[in-house]
This record gives C-alpha cells, sequence and structure tokens, in this order.
C-alpha cells in the first residue's frame, strides 16, 4: 500500500514538474516574440523618425539656402539700383559741366552748318534753353551765332532740363535734343548693362 501511495506520489511530482516546465517553456516563448514584436516595432518607429528628421533638416537646409540667396539677391538689387542713381547723378553733373557756351556754339554751328546745306531756302533758328542758361549764356549765345552764322535765332525758356540745349528748323515741331537729361538718359542706357554684368560677375 505504501509503494502504491508513494508510486502516485512520484507520477503526481513528475506530472507537476512536467506541466511547470511546459508552462515556462510557453511562458519564455511569448515573452520572446513579444520582444521580438516590440523591438521590430521599435527599429520601424527610429527608421520612420530618422527618416523624418533628415527630410526636416534637408528641408531646413533648403529653406536656408533660399533664404540666403533671396537676400544676396535683394542686396544685389539694392546695389545695382543705388549705383545707377549715382552714376547717374555723376553723369547729369558731367553733362552739365560740359554744356559751356563753346561747347553748345560748336553744336549749333555744326547743326546749321548741315541743315543749310538742304535746299529749304533761308535757315530759321529756334533754341530751346534751360533756365539757368536763358538767364546767364543767352545773349552770349545769341551774339556768336549772329556773328558766326548770320542768323537770329529765337530763343525759348526750356522747363524740362537744367542744361544743354534743343534746337530746331524752320519753325519745324521737331527739335534736335542736346540737353542734359537725354545726354544723360543715352549714357546711362550704354552704361547700367555694363555695370550690372560687373556686379553679377559677368562678362559684357
Amino acid at each position: 500500500m505504501s509503494q502504491e501511495l508513494q508510486g502516485l506520489l512520484n507520477r503526481i511530482q513528475k506530472e507537476g514538474v512536467e506541466a511547470a516546465e511546459k508552462q515556462r517553456d510557453e511562458i519564455l516563448a511569448a515573452a520572446k516574440a513579444n520582444a521580438e514584436s516590440i523591438i521590430q516595432r521599435t527599429n520601424m518607429e527610429a527608421e520612420t523618425i530618422l527618416k523624418t528628421t533628415r527630410d526636416e533638416v534637408k528641408n531646413i537646409e533648403e529653406r536656408s539656402k533660399a533664404t540666403i540667396q533671396q537676400a544676396a539677391r535683394d542686396i544685389l538689387i539694392s546695389l545695382e539700383s543705388e549705383l545707377m542713381k549715382r552714376m547717374k547723378r555723376c553723369v547729369k553733373a558731367t553733362v552739365s559741366d560740359a554744356m559751356t557756351v563753346q561747347v553748345m556754339t560748336e553744336i549749333i554751328t555744326k547743326m546749321v552748318d548741315a541743315f543749310s546745306k538742304c535746299p529749304k531756302g533761308e535757315v530759321q533758328l529756334d533754341l530751346i534753353l534751360s533756365q539757368k542758361d536763358i538767364e546767364g549764356l543767352s545773349e552770349s549765345i545769341k551774339s556768336i551765332i549772329v556773328k558766326d552764322l548770320k542768323i537770329n535765332p529765337k530763343i525759348i525758356k526750356g522747363t524740362d532740363f537744367s542744361s544743354g540745349l534743343k534746337m530746331g528748323f524752320n519753325g519745324s515741331d521737331i527739335f534736335f535734343d542736346f540737353s542734359d537729361s537725354t545726354i544723360t538718359e543715352l549714357v546711362c542706357e550704354y552704361l547700367n548693362p555694363k555695370l550690372s554684368a560687373t556686379l553679377r560677375g559677368e562678362s559684357k
């Protein structure tokens, strides 16, 4: 009887140990699977975060680069505009200084000489002078023209330029423009592209 009881106890113990080991193995397998799932999910999340971070860094770099480029363009445009304004003032001042009585009478003489060669009869000359010149130089210019060219010009006050002259022949509405404003515009139209090319490092 005691042997049968001992055998029963041994069998119960064995079955209990086996059941415990089986349960342990199942728990370990589940834990391992769960851990692998967590690791896989963590890796995927890490890759997503890393990609997002890289994209954000790239976007920031591109925006920063674009901002710097735009700022450089704005500075260049501002510099170009300011230099062109200064150049225009300088050119206009130079032209104004150059428009002396001698220069203006030379212009008039050459234009009258060229016009007198056209078969249009007696030359009639209209001169438009600036406010400054009509007050200080008109009589000097007129006396030289009358003396050298034997023409008595009609002198008109101009209001849209500060030095130089405009001239027309025989009552025509068309005037040859030698005013400081027009000459300055012509010079600047020639120089502005060269200045722009120089600022941009381009050959022109």
